[in-house]
């Protein structure tokens, strides 16, 4: 046997054996699926928690636009079918003459209501629609049709600053009860 060779036999080349570690390729495989997993459940969860605080968010807008108003006083006028409410703090002055049918008075501010016959008209004045009917806004007025003959006028004295956020407020509340 002295001519025999050792090299010359075939020797294995891809054995495994029980306890062998697979190779790193195969441990990555499993752990993209994971990651993928753990990433669409954040990304699920995120979506519906800002869901839910959304929600809680605008029912909290909801309540406070409520409460902004609750002490607030009810203007109802049966004969033209509408209703608004005002600040508190301001009282209604009727007037019975040829200038305003009503006027609101309070905190340095008074706003005047007239009906007329048909819209305002003034070049930087902008029409649109409340509860389907026509409305008019300009610098410093706020008007709403009634009928095709008698339209709501709002009406301040352009010096008064504060009277244009009061009227905003009060327009928020504005509602027709025909």
């Amino acid at each position: 046997m002295a001519g025999y060779n050792l090299a010359m036999e075939e020797q294995p080349q891809n054995v495994t054996y029980p306890f062998q570690e697979p190779p790193q390729s195969k441990k990555l495989l499993w752990i993209i699926p994971l990651l993928l997993i753990l990433i669409i459940a954040v990304v699920v969860i995120g979506y519906f928690t800002s869901l839910k605080l959304a929600t809680k968010s605008e029912v909290q807008n909801i309540a406070t636009t409520t409460d902004q108003f609750a002490s607030w006083q009810t203007y109802r006028n049966e004969e033209y079918g509408f209703e608004f409410k005002y600040p508190d703090s301001f009282y209604l002055s009727p007037t019975h003459s040829a200038g305003p049918f009503e006027t609101i008075i309070g905190d340095d501010t008074v706003i005047y209501m007239f009906i007329y016959p048909k819209f305002t008209q003034v070049d930087n004045s902008s029409e649109f629609n409340v509860d389907d009917k026509r409305a008019n806004k300009g610098d410093y007025f706020f008007e709403i049709e009634l009928s095709s003959d008698e339209v709501l006028s709002f009406q301040f004295d352009k010096e008064d600053t504060a009277a244009p956020g009061f009227l905003n407020q009060i327009l928020s509340t504005f509602k027709f009860t025909k």
